[in-house]
Order: structure tokens, then C-alpha cells, then sequence
């Protein structure tokens, strides 16, 4: 369990600092994916540091239960996924960008950051 709460902490301070971060500055934010997108070898490193630290999660926590626990697993998999897809297809970033060119996505994308950090602290941080 000392692994899921480390992984939880750091996991919800991420979440919480980039889905504000988004919903106060989503024009940063959104300049920040166009750069990404445009350049070959930020989508590399991009998806090298999703399938590493995806993979690191995996490796220390996979951990399959119906509770709060399974949040870190699955962002663990997501994360190995979204990077092997992106260095084997990097074209597949691409396809996001409509979504990202109007504030309606990037709110979302904020939003959804917003609440995976607040479960994720609310169960590592303060119970």
C-alpha cells in the first residue's frame, strides 16, 4: 500500500497543478500541444516519457481491485499504451487536434484532470 499512496500523491499534485493549469491558461496550453504535434522530435520524447513512466507504474503497481487503488493502475496502462501508440504511429496525435483547437476539448481535457487529481488526493492526501 506504500507504493499506491506514494504513486497516489504525486499522481494527484500533477493532475490538480495541469488540469488548473489548462481551465486558467488554455491558450498556453494549447500552443504548447500545436508545438508538440509539429515537432518530430518533441512527439518522440513525448511518447518516450508516456510509455516510461506509464511502464514504471505497471511495474510497481499493478494492482487490479475494485477500489480507489485501480485509478493508479489504469493510469499506469494508459500511459504505456498512449506512448507505444504515439512511437509507432505519431502521426495518431494528430487526431486530437480538432478537439483542441476550440476551448470545448481543452475544458474537458482540463476538467477530466481536475477530478483525477481531486479523487486521487482526496484518498491519498487527506483520508
Amino acid at each position: 500500500m506504500e507504493a499506491t499512496m506514494v504513486i497516489a500523491k504525486l499522481a494527484a499534485i500533477l493532475y490538480l497543478a495541469v488540469g488548473l493549469g489548462i481551465l486558467l491558461s488554455p491558450t498556453h496550453y494549447r500552443s504548447i500541444y500545436k508545438e508538440v504535434i509539429s515537432s518530430p522530435t518533441l512527439t518522440y520524447f513525448s511518447a518516450l516519457m508516456a510509455l516510461f513512466f506509464g511502464t514504471l507504474i505497471v511495474l510497481f503497481h499493478n494492482i487490479w481491485v475494485q477500489n480507489w487503488p485501480v485509478l493508479i493502475t489504469l493510469i499506469g496502462w494508459i500511459g504505456m499504451l498512449k506512448g507505444t501508440i504515439i512511437l509507432i504511429f505519431p502521426k495518431s496525435l494528430k487526431i486530437w487536434k480538432p478537439l483542441l483547437d476550440h476551448n470545448t476539448g481543452l475544458m474537458i481535457g482540463g476538467l477530466i484532470a481536475v477530478a483525477i487529481g481531486g479523487v486521487l488526493g482526496y484518498f491519498s492526501l487527506l483520508s
